[in-house]
């Protein structure tokens, strides 16, 4: 099958890759009922990680980037991403997914129907909600906030809030109008099951970037079997197509000590990037499905549950591009019995996958470590689709049961692409250490008190190093800065020596945003490095020079 092309990358002034394109192998059918159906989108944007979500399972607004970082220089991170969920209802494989454009029908399973079919009047209630701890009286999301459909509330009642911002949405399977389907393949048959998915994160702004959590978002999945009968021998797995830097280098990867599926860059710098450094972009699987263990304890919507055990990853399958292609470890799955496969840990006809640097069945693709160049590991080149499917089961789904999955996205750059993925890896050792009432948690902090530029640039002062040539007693030396903001903003600039210590206060004063060019004399200082240090707002930056006598 000729490949598909999915991505066309242009890189603005700014950095910003922006992907777009359309998934030749893939189509949903259309009708005047899925035409009809309700759209609508959300971002979460309280913290550094800024990403955009809507009612159908899918990420939205790809074309510039559905998910950036850091908020304040928009860097896409990630394409899109999606819930599968696979299992058989009567012994015949059903599969409900979003992946890319194909998506689930907005809202909840009402009386056996989904609700778009159930309840068509009601749509714009199937939308996206948006509630934080520092929301105004006038938030309608709050004031409307869905609790029949099953949106949380805590002890009285009230939306329950997790992290310091949180979007809550409800989609299905179950619309027979909403089918997705595979070049060359039937559609999928409605599948009965009804999601809740959750995402949230606690407040952080670039001058706290050193707290885990300013860099971090939790979702989170509850999935219902809303059917007649039980689906057995489930799965579930999160699929996601990780776009970052030039999006042809984004090998896949997993850890399966640390429970982290992720993209690294295969090149040692990236032009697309800001400065040479490249990061790495990870899922953490930090809760998966909870299955009967006597002597366990599990975790299930963040509380203990004895007798039973959280799944781990259970299988990895890395994706080198979108597509169909007959390599067998090349693609995403194109069908329902590929997808089956995969999920089992087989490759896509069902063939056991051989790790070819041991020789051995595994179920786990690319597990290999970069860092240290050993075990399988993906080659530095990939197409623009590149990312991976996590799977988790399998496990039995009763009607009327309920299982819930939790990940963390997790970006990290290092001093370079391999102590990006190390810091990736330390990273999701931290969060599975934590207790999920400390993720869940508000960050107590309120960004209404700070203050952040929109955008902050500082220039390497001119000229560096600094000389006295014995001709003039003064030795100037220029610092300029620029930056944009709604108001003008409290500013700072000073010198400090080697040891920390300031020497002189250039700038102490409320500036108005515009472009700055202030001179220091350094005559009066000895020979040595210097660092001068500027804030704006929140914002802090720090360059040095050298004064040469």
């Amino acid at each position: 099958m000729q490949k598909p092309l999915k991505h066309v990358v242009f890189f603005c002034l700014f950095g910003l890759a922006v992907a777009a394109g359309a998934q030749s192998s893939l189509r949903k059918q259309q009708n005047a009922t899925n035409s009809a159906v309700f759209y609508q989108a959300a971002t979460l944007d309280i913290n550094r990680v800024m990403i955009k979500f809507n009612n159908l399972g899918y990420l939205d607004d790809r074309d510039r980037g559905a998910a950036v970082w850091p908020k304040e220089r928009p860097f896409p991170i990630i394409y899109d991403q999606g819930l599968w969920v696979i299992g058989k209802i009567n012994e015949q494989r059903r599969l409900a997914l979003s992946m890319w454009s194909s998506s689930y029908s907005p809202g909840p399973i009402i009386d056996g129907k989904a609700a778009m079919l159930a309840h068509p009047e009601d749509s714009v209630r199937y939308r996206v909600y948006k509630i934080s701890r520092f929301d105004e009286a006038t938030n309608k999301d709050r004031a409307e906030w869905p609790v029949d459909l099953g949106a949380p509330v805590d002890a009285l009642g009230r939306p329950k809030l997790l992290g310091d911002q949180m979007l809550w949405t409800v989609y299905n399977g179950a619309d027979p109008a909403v089918r997705f389907q595979w070049s060359g393949q039937p559609p999928l048959l409605p599948m009965p099951v009804e999601i809740q998915q959750t995402a949230f994160a606690q407040f952080g702004a670039r001058a706290d970037s050193s707290r885990l959590l300013t860099n971090v978002v939790f979702i989170e999945w509850m999935i219902i079997n809303k059917g007649n009968d039980p689906i057995d021998s489930t799965y579930v797995s999160l699929w996601t197509d990780i776009d970052f830097a030039h999006p042809s280098s984004n090998p896949p990867a997993v850890d399966t000590l640390n429970q982290v599926g992720y993209c690294w860059y295969g090149e040692d710098s990236s032009p697309y990037t800001f400065g040479t450094r490249v990061p790495a972009i990870g899922y953490v699987w930090l809760y998966g499905p909870s299955v009967p263990a006597p002597g366990n304890n599990a975790v299930f919507l963040g509380r203990k549950k004895t007798g039973y055990k959280n799944l781990p990853i259970t299988s990895f399958w890395g994706i080198q591009d979108d597509g169909c292609y007959e390599q067998p470890l090349w693609g995403h799955a194109c069908s329902i019995s590929q997808a089956w496969n995969l999920a089992r840990g087989l490759g896509k006809s069902g063939e056991p996958i051989i790790d070819p640097t041991t020789g051995r069945a595994t179920k786990f693709t690319y597990s290999g470590d970069p860092v240290t160049n050993t075990g399988w590991i993906h080659r530095p080149e990939t197409g623009g689709g590149a990312g991976f499917n996590i799977f988790s089961g399998p496990f039995t789904l009763a009607p009327n049961d309920t299982q819930w999955v939790m990940v963390a996205l997790v970006p990290a750059k290092g001093a370079n692409r391999f102590d990006s993925i190390q810091r990736l890896r330390e990273q999701a050792q931290t969060l599975r250490a934590t207790p999920y009432d400390s993720l869940a948690k508000s960050s107590g902090r309120d960004p209404r008190t700070l203050q952040t530029p929109l955008t902050f640039k500082m220039y390497q002062n001119y000229p560096n190093p600094l000389a006295d040539r014995g001709v003039r007693k003064q030795i100037f030396t220029s610092i300029d800065f620029d930056f944009e903001a709604s108001q003008p903003m409290p500013t700072q600039l000073k010198i400090f020596d080697i040891h920390g210590r300031e020497v002189a206060t250039l700038v102490n004063e409320v500036l108005e945003p515009k472009y700055h060019q202030v001179f220091f004399d350094a005559s009066n200082l000895p020979s040595g490095i210097y660092f001068y240090r500027l804030q704006i707002g929140e914002v802090v930056q720090t360059k040095r020079f050298v004064l040469m006598r």
